[in-house]
């Protein structure tokens, strides 16, 4: 090695392309221009907010329903949220045919049930599920935190200290 020159070329440092010029596979490809998502996106997006608090209770699920109960019951599940986006889109696209523009549910809901009153509708129901999103965390944060202290205060009382403390950042905008 005497007499050999150290080298003086530099390693190639690894690029990624910007996001907006990646392919996701997992995905599937880039939807057209014009549309927001593809069929691949809006799906996985459904089953991960769908499921994602599911699958943190899924080994305690399995355990007390049995594999192939819950296995017929996960896909009825699936097939009903499947069938529900799509019946969403062919009502977007029934009201788009008739000139409206479509941008949220609550045109979906003005235009189906009569108003304002159908808009009234469909933010209620929003609410509503949004609402059952957060008790299901707050149902699975405080059994959580019970299991880690059993000998600790009650689910109960771990909710009376969870709310404000989950409550006042979202409350900050």
């Amino acid at each position: 090695l005497r007499g050999c020159k150290p080298s003086t070329r530099q390693p190639k440092k690894a690029t990624m392309a910007p996001l907006s010029n990646r392919r996701d596979s997992l995905l599937g490809p880039k939807p057209d221009p014009g549309v927001k998502a593809s069929y691949a996106q809006m799906l996985s997006l459904a089953l991960m907010l769908s499921l994602g608090v599911g699958l943190m209770a899924l080994p305690n699920e399995i355990s007390n329903t049995g594999t192939v109960p819950y296995a017929i019951l996960f896909v009825c599940v699936v097939s009903g949220m499947n069938w529900s986006m799509l019946a969403l889109l062919r009502a977007k696209a029934a009201v788009e045919e008739r000139g409206i523009k479509v941008q949220s549910y609550r045109d979906l809901g003005y235009d189906f049930l009569g108003g304002d009153h159908g808009s009234r509708a469909v933010d209620w129901c929003v609410v509503g599920f949004q609402f059952g999103v957060c008790a299901s965390y707050f149902s699975f944060m405080t059994s959580t935190l019970h299991t880690l202290w059993p000998h600790g205060p009650s689910e109960t009382s771990f909710t009376v200290v969870l709310v404000p403390i989950v409550g006042v950042p979202c409350a900050l905008k």
